[in-house]
């Protein structure tokens, strides 16, 4: 069964609110924890945050697009 565009963009959307949580949590930890980790830890946790940013980005212009083609 094919989804609707408003379909995908609620999908899209709970997509989105779940990314932002997961990188709210991330912060947090980082906050928490940082200070013990290695200058390694660091690199590898900034690393995964630009991966988890550049996915809030293509959401974020997908939803964009799809809210484009509603009427």
């Amino acid at each position: 069964m094919t989804k609707t565009v408003q379909q995908q963009i609620d999908q899209l959307t709970r997509d989105i609110d779940l990314a932002r949580e997961a990188m709210q949590i991330e912060q947090d930890r980082y906050n928490r924890e940082h200070f013990s980790w290695t200058s390694q830890d660091v690199d590898d946790w900034r690393e995964a945050r630009r991966s988890d940013g550049d996915r809030l980005r293509e959401l974020l212009e997908e939803r964009d697009r799809l809210r484009g083609e509603l009427p």
